[in-house]
């Protein structure tokens, strides 16, 4: 069946995955509910290193996020991308990867030394004046672009550029939301 469909598909590569199972997919949605009903069983805690799910590539530490994050993972699709530059772009370097096999290692190798992460910068600042036009310069999610382009610049060792856009971001918030604000506050950070 997946073959029959496979050929009515055009694109310019297709690898058909040697895996055991529809993992990350709504077909996943029965055994996503057992999973789910057996995580209600256990107390979680909040954790004492932040954590980056496939679900939801943005490290939380809280408890009932991970809980929730757990329980989407069978069902959603794998953020790798998104994964991987925020890592790059907050200065991760170094991953280790804990089970059988090493795929996840070999995949984080092609995206850091082929320089995928390169080709992200003109997204992250067409991003940044988009969100600055259309929201504002003091408007959280420009915030956080601000911060993101900053994180990329520092990673590549742009220092200067990103000591710029973090005074950009820290003044934008301290006009419009005040000194004491979160966004400004994490601006500093």
């Amino acid at each position: 069946a997946v073959n029959s469909v496979s050929k009515l598909i055009t694109c310019k590569r297709a690898i058909p995955l040697k895996v055991s199972g529809a993992f990350h997919s709504p077909l996943m949605e029965n055994a996503s509910n057992a999973f789910a009903a057996e995580l209600e069983q256990v107390t979680f805690n909040d954790a004492t290193i932040p954590v980056i799910s496939n679900a939801s590539p943005t490290p939380t530490s809280d408890s009932y996020s991970l809980k929730e994050r757990l329980k989407m993972q069978m069902t959603n699709g794998v953020r790798w991308r998104e994964t991987m530059e925020f890592m790059i772009t907050n200065g991760i370097d170094t991953l280790f990867e804990i089970g059988p096999g090493t795929v996840l290692s070999g995949l984080a190798h092609v995206y850091f030394d082929q320089g995928l992460y390169k080709k992200s910068e003109p997204l992250f600042v067409k991003a940044l004046a988009i969100r600055e036009k259309s929201l504002g310069p003091s408007h959280p999610d420009t915030l956080l672009s601000l911060d993101d382009l900053a994180g990329l610049y520092h990673g590549k060792g742009l220092f200067s550029k990103a000591e710029k856009l973090l005074k950009r971001a820290l003044d934008n918030s301290e006009k419009v939301l005040g000194p004491e604000h979160l966004d400004t506050s994490r601006c500093l950070n």
